[in-house]
């Protein structure tokens, strides 16, 4: 996917970094930007050094159309590399970190790489940047570190840095623009919820909010989005967003204990919940495989205490118990079960 993206791109120096690690390729090459502008008021100065302009003019309106189509079409795997590659062409360090960064936290959210993965290509760009002395060295290290700190959840660090990278922001909804965002909400979550701090939290959530079209299907989008303090039912709507969009990702663990809070449930039972979705999905695969061992995976969902997940998913399990088969298989299970589950199993399937 990431090969075919960048097939006709020029790929400057930032995000052929972060390329080598994140898909193994490449042989050691380092390309140079072409650009090296100093930075301006928001990076205009920047394109008006470009020593092409034509070629700038080129880049800045792929950017925009990349850029709109995210906002029409959601985030994709491979637009942050993209987008690196074009800010880079363009001297701007900045932005190509942060849009390279997208990809790699798309990657690690969707369960492709590991944390461990993701840092260490942050090291691999820190340490392989040509000329650390240089502003642009700075700037990137700068970009890095405020990455780094946001992924150890140092709310207080990354908000510091990412404040003051603010004016390299080229659009209000940009990646380093959520995750300033995301900083800023974290830090006034743990504050009281009254006063001046109310309007400060609705402006913050306002804000989040204007992001969904572009980052809606970003397995983080929705887990942030979930810790807004608002009500339940939207922090319910948002984990299960969460765990749809990726249910084996870091993100969805979280999400499912969340719920499980959300419900009264142990935080151990996050690991039985399901989503609908994930149900219908899971009942659906197990008719058409004509495998009804796989319906088992609903098991620790139905020995869980009454909450939405289970009662939808016995009832879902009732409606199958129709069927004749079905009926006969889920009666032989309830006689092999015990407590809660055997309960569950005998009601969907009506005593033999």
């Amino acid at each position: 996917m990431i090969r075919q993206v960048l097939k006709n791109c020029c790929v400057g120096f930032l995000s052929f970094l972060f390329l080598c690690f994140y898909v193994a390729c490449g042989n050691g090459e380092e390309r140079e930007t072409l650009g090296n502008a100093q930075n301006g008021d928001n990076g205009v100065s920047a394109i008006l050094q470009a020593t092409d302009m034509e070629k700038a003019g080129e880049f800045h309106s792929k950017l925009l159309i990349l850029n709109e189509t995210e906002r029409r079409q959601g985030y994709q795997a491979g637009s942050g590399l993209v987008a690196s590659s074009y800010y880079e062409q363009l001297g701007l360090v900045v932005p190509a970190v942060f849009a390279a960064c997208a990809d790699l936290s798309q990657a690690y959210a969707t369960g492709m790489i590991t944390i461990d993965d993701y840092a260490g290509s942050l090291n691999q760009l820190a340490a392989n940047w040509m000329d650390q002395s240089s502003e642009d060295g700075r700037l990137v290290n700068q970009s890095i570190e405020a990455v780094r700190l946001f992924l150890a959840s140092d709310w207080a660090g990354a908000e510091k840095i990412l404040a003051n990278l603010a004016g390299y922001t080229l659009h209000d909804d940009s990646f380093q623009a959520w995750m300033y965002l995301v900083a800023q909400i974290e830090l006034n979550e743990s504050r009281p919820y009254q006063g001046d701090q109310i309007v400060v939290y609705d402006q913050l959530a306002t804000a989040y909010g204007s992001m969904m079209s572009r980052y809606r299907l970003l397995p983080q989008y929705w887990y942030y989005a979930m810790r807004i303090n608002l009500n339940d039912s939207l922090a319910i709507d948002a984990a299960e967003r969460c765990i749809n969009l990726a249910p084996t990702g870091p993100f969805a663990l979280l999400a499912r204990e969340a719920l499980a809070e959300l419900w009264s449930l142990p935080k151990g039972a996050a690991v039985g919940l399901l989503t609908v979705q994930e149900i219908q999905d899971l009942i659906q695969t197990a008719l058409a495989d004509a495998d009804l061992e796989q319906i088992k995976s609903l098991f620790p969902l139905l020995g869980l205490a009454d909450n939405p997940a289970t009662l939808y998913a016995l009832g879902a399990l009732q409606g199958l118990a129709d069927n004749q088969i079905v009926r006969q298989w889920i009666q032989a299970e309830s006689a092999k079960a015990n407590g809660r589950l055997a309960e569950r199993l005998r009601y969907a399937g009506g005593r033999p």
